[in-house]
């Protein structure tokens, strides 16, 4: 399940926030968490000469998927499918706007239209693991009756 997801400029600037389960982190200030998050990140690249791909919490994984001049951060309960999803919405905002993100003038409004295509690929993403799910279960429904049947 996805709580939040934000995009960074690499400097800590929030480029695109989108909140979709209230937690603890989806209630803090994007402008705050892109900063914690490039400190964060800027230490890990001299303490470990690596790029940050995850903070594990109690409550909340975060996974942080680096591109050239921005970050994808996003906030769930499943690694996997952070990662997933954070690298497909990059992807697809890189495309869109790596190009202006050098020259960028601090107007978040130029990415509102691309909020749209977040709640999508969110939304995919939220289904298909929703069907697969369902199916298991169906599986594991019909595994029990043959199960009684063959009993019987």
């Amino acid at each position: 399940m996805i709580y939040g997801l934000w995009l960074f400029k690499k400097t800590g600037e929030c480029l695109i926030h989108r909140v979709y389960r209230d937690s603890k982190l989806t209630r803090k200030d994007s402008t705050l968490l892109g900063s914690i998050f490039a400190a964060i990140d800027q230490t890990a690249k001299i303490h470990t000469g690596k790029e940050l791909s995850k903070i594990d919490t109690k409550d909340t994984k975060l996974s942080y998927i680096n591109f050239d001049d921005f970050a994808v951060v996003v906030a769930t309960d499943n690694e996997l499918e952070g990662e997933r999803i954070g690298k497909e919405i990059g992807e697809q905002f890189n495309r869109a706007y790596g190009d202006k993100l050098p020259i960028w003038n601090g107007n978040t409004a130029i990415f509102e239209k691309f909020k749209e295509k977040i709640d999508e690929i969110v939304k995919f993403h939220e289904t298909g693991l929703e069907d697969e799910f369902n199916e298991l279960l169906d599986t594991l429904s019909l595994c029990s009756e043959n199960g009684k049947t063959n009993k019987e």
